[in-house]
């Protein structure tokens, strides 16, 4: 994939070099304490993601994720709208409160996933959204979520450079490559197609369910 000059070069050489290090095997050593892994782990996610934050050109940490990064699950938001961007926060609070209850209901504690964008805008091909991407697939396997639960079709479509409908593609699970490495995604409804639409929520429950009995 090629990116315009813009994006920094330090920011790019970095990521190449952890990607360099296959991540996977280098946090298996089996001689290494987990809690010496764990610190690694971090410290390679915060490297990334201050490179990230000045190349976006951003102070704070809301903007760009929420949650534990190295929690099981990965929620996988599509862009950041408008109101959010102003606001300097990766969804407002009335989107986030419905997802946190949404995921609370089938057991994942807001401490229990890590939640992200693909892309900065549904212009993908931004600088801002390429940087987001690239941010995305360098810390996969850092984070090495069990699952991936994608939100709306957006995601999917971004993702899987596909063109779904939602209704399609929601409740499904899938195992995909990402970078040489094979991960399990699902997709369920955004929560703000939710919010406008609450004819959706019995489909929305569905979904988790699907995706708290493949958790077990």
């Amino acid at each position: 994939m090629i990116f315009n000059k813009n994006i920094s070069n330090e920011l790019l050489n970095l990521l190449d070099y952890y990607s360099s290090l296959n991540v996977n095997n280098f946090f298996n050593d089996t001689i290494t304490q987990k809690s010496t892994k764990k610190s690694n782990r971090l410290n390679t996610f915060q490297d990334i993601l201050e490179l990230t934050k000045k190349q976006l050109n951003i102070l704070n940490n809301d903007i760009v994720f929420r949650g534990n990064p190295l929690s099981k699950v990965l929620v996988l938001n599509g862009f950041i709208s408008n109101e959010d961007s102003k606001s300097s926060k990766l969804f407002n609070v009335t989107v986030y409160d419905l997802l946190v209850k949404m995921l609370l209901a089938i057991n994942i504690k807001e401490e229990d996933f890590f939640l992200t964008n693909l892309s900065f805008s549904k212009n993908i091909h931004d600088e801002k959204s390429k940087t987001f991407n690239l941010f995305f697939r360098k810390i996969l396997p850092i984070i090495k979520p069990n699952i991936i639960l994608l939100l709306g079709k957006f995601s999917y479509n971004n993702l899987l450079s596909k063109n779904k409908i939602i209704d399609d593609i929601h409740g499904k699970f899938e195992n995909v490559d990402i970078n040489g490495i094979d991960y399990t995604i699902t997709t369920t409804y955004h929560p703000e197609d939710l919010i406008h639409n609450p004819d959706l929520k019995k489909n929305a429950w569905n979904d988790l369910k699907a995706l708290k009995f493949k958790l077990l």
